[in-house]
């Protein structure tokens, strides 16, 4: 095999080992971050959260208490202060879809709006608490 068939294979090689990591990382995002919640999804991430800084600070039952507690009245609190700047984040998501939508084909025009109505939900689910 000659030098230069080496290097185009090797170089092919790469070439479907990065395709195929983007699409297994889409998958996997899409599965892992864009599901509501339910049996066999994942926890809210702020359950997560919390509870890998009672693992890892290894905190009592006392301390478990006082800090859920807080880290709850904090989830409240940015809930609250979202829900009154999530207008403003609306309109300017809406303007930058209204900005890429002109520069798509029609098939990723369909697909950019399926994403877009999935990024709603997922805020209205996060609006809700969910």
């Amino acid at each position: 095999m000659s030098r230069t068939a080496i290097i185009l294979a090797t170089l092919a090689a790469f070439a479907l080992g990065f395709v195929a990591g983007g699409l297994g990382g889409r998958a996997y995002e899409r599965a892992m971050f864009f599901r509501g919640p339910g049996p066999g999804h994942p926890p809210p991430i702020e359950d997560v959260l919390k509870e890998r800084m009672f693992r890892e600070l290894d905190l009592d039952d006392a301390q478990r208490k006082s800090v859920g507690a807080i880290l709850e009245r904090t989830h409240r609190d940015v809930g609250r202060i979202m829900s009154t700047i999530r207008p403003e984040i609306d309109a300017r998501l809406d303007r930058t879809g209204e900005a890429i939508r002109p520069l798509l084909r029609p098939e990723q025009v369909r697909r950019f709006d399926e994403m877009e109505a999935e990024r709603r939900e997922r805020m209205d689910r996060a609006d809700r608490g969910e």
